[in-house]
């Protein structure tokens, strides 16, 4: 895929309630308290890699808990694409996604976290040539969510990739970032590891959000009567 690359075995994580880091999306980000800003140093001085973690439901980023780990295994990590430390120490940063990773243990807890992790590998991402027809229909599935309940002026920037040429993959993940509202939903997503599945259950999600019941069988009565789902 896009960002297959070779990853550290080492990364800063940075615990967070409601983010969800997707492969292909940015991330802004604030860090004002100290033990942020010690990690933001790590991360400048590592080549720029940094973890975001979702924390488990109840859970303290600064604890464990009996069960194990306060935050999601399953994570998304990105290097940082733009940096800026403030007048009063603390830090902007952009950090793009790269790529889902496993939790296999921490390597320190203080002041700031430190995971070993490994690549959590997709399948069944369909090939050079499906690719772009996927992406076609998933942008004109999209459109046809959005068309009269969104407008350009809610969504700068975003319409545009659209009708752009961004890789069927960050289509689909913007999408699930930005129009799945609970994080513990956003959280499954990026969980799962079959690609096609994923795709359908973003679609699922928007729908669910955006439409009606009624509307959302009327799709899929639609869906079923073609003769690519017939097959």
């Amino acid at each position: 895929m896009l960002w297959a690359m070779r990853l550290p075995e080492i990364v800063p994580v940075f615990p967070l309630p409601t983010t969800v880091l997707f492969p292909g999306t940015l991330l802004p980000l604030h860090l004002f308290e100290p033990r942020y800003r010690a990690m933001m140093d790590y991360v400048l001085g590592n080549d720029g890699w940094l973890a975001a973690a979702l924390l488990r439901t109840g859970a303290a980023e600064d604890a464990d808990t009996d069960a194990g780990s306060p935050v999601h295994a399953v994570m998304g990590v990105g290097r940082v694409a733009h940096h800026q430390t403030r007048d009063d120490g603390s830090h902007d940063v952009v950090l793009v996604g790269l790529a889902r990773v496993l939790l296999r243990e921490w390597t320190q807890t203080e002041p700031f976290r430190l995971a070993r992790v490994e690549a959590a590998v997709e399948t069944g991402f369909p090939g050079e040539h499906e690719e772009a027809a996927e992406a076609k229909r998933f942008r004109a599935w999209f459109r046809s969510i959005i068309e009269g309940r969104v407008t350009a002026g809610d969504l700068p920037g975003f319409l545009k990739m659209l009708e752009d040429n961004s890789s069927f993959a960050v289509l689909v993940n913007t999408v699930a970032a930005g129009f799945v509202v609970d994080a513990a939903r956003r959280q499954a997503l990026l969980e799962v590891q079959r690609w096609p599945e994923r795709v359908a259950r973003v679609r699922l999600e928007v729908e669910r959000q955006f439409l009606s019941a009624k509307e959302r069988l009327w799709r899929r009565m639609c869906d079923l009567s073609t003769p690519e789902a017939r097959n």
